[in-house]
């Protein structure tokens, strides 16, 4: 609930301290991959806030310029995919979710984008019989060799 009853105690924050303060809270407790994702997806985020919504206070985020956002960021590149668009968010969401919890904005959920899986066909039986033939063992590789060992595991 505490995120439905926020106490906005954001006087005059930025967005770039609040993104500061975000990521200062995630170290340690988090990969530092982690950590360098959600500086690298945050830091595209305050610049477009900042360029493009001229926006620096972190009381004037909400869902739409998260959406707006997002419309940019397919705009530069029409052939963005759902799920790179997704990767985006997730760095977003967890970030809003914290000024959230810590009384920045009001509580809004960042929805994310439908994708669609495509299913894998699976091998033929000739495909099969080709994997699990021994390799000659004159003139393979390792990894030819390694790849055959792990398959013969698997069968």
């Amino acid at each position: 609930m505490k995120r439905m009853f926020a106490n906005f105690n954001s006087q005059g924050k930025t967005v770039h301290d609040t993104i500061n303060d975000f990521v200062c809270s995630k170290k340690g407790k988090k990969s530092d991959n982690t950590v360098k994702y959600y500086e690298e997806r945050l830091k595209a985020f305050n610049d477009y806030l900042q360029e493009h919504e001229k926006i620096v206070d972190i009381k004037s985020v909400n869902r739409s310029v998260i959406d707006r956002y997002m419309n940019y960021k397919k705009t530069l590149n029409p052939k963005i995919s759902n799920q790179t668009l997704n990767n985006n968010l997730r760095a977003i969401r967890t970030f809003v979710n914290y000024c959230i919890d810590e009384g920045h904005i009001a509580y809004f959920k960042v929805e994310m984008y439908p994708t669609t899986s495509i299913p894998r066909k699976p091998y033929t039986e000739d495909e099969q019989a080709l994997l699990l033939k021994r390799p000659n063992m004159n003139d393979c590789t390792f990894t030819e060799y390694r790849n055959w060992v792990i398959y013969r595991r698997m069968a």
